[in-house]
């Protein structure tokens, strides 16, 4: 009975993780499109095309960066783990030339050796199914 009052605990939390991301996104845009933007800052200095075009979207993602509180600790870690690529992503050039694969060849390398020897040495410093998959397969050899 614990571990399903801790699961609906868990998607309760989750669900309004994601209900608080998207509103607050939406909320953001609506309010610096609407109310504070053209209040705040003439039409001559930037215009409303300007505001549709990034500003508004910059408050949305400003805003709806607050909800991750809502999750847990460890499950902001997670999040944490899931989005960096994805901001470095849009950092770093999508396009690489040829002569530079190694580096990705020796970053992932690096990394999934790194895991091998955190799993081999405690599993439980992996988490997540790969730690389980990682357990089991160095158990077996």
């Amino acid at each position: 009975m614990a571990m399903v009052i801790r699961t609906c605990k868990a998607a309760l939390r989750s669900s309004a993780f994601l209900a608080s991301f998207i509103s607050l996104f939406y909320y953001g845009v609506c309010l610096s499109r609407t109310q504070l933007g053209p209040r705040l800052v003439s039409p001559k200095v930037i215009s409303p095309m300007m505001w549709d075009q990034g500003l508004c979207v910059c408050a949305g993602c400003v805003l709806c960066g607050w909800s991750i509180l809502i999750e847990t600790k460890r499950r902001r870690q997670e999040v944490a783990l899931f989005v960096a690529p994805r901001a470095a992503a849009t950092l770093l050039p999508r396009q690489y030339e040829v002569k530079y694969f190694w580096r990705e060849r020796a970053v992932f390398s690096v990394s999934v050796a790194l895991l091998f020897a955190l799993a081999q040495d405690n599993p439980h410093w992996v988490r997540g199914m790969l730690g389980s998959v990682l357990e089991k397969t160095l158990k077996q050899t």
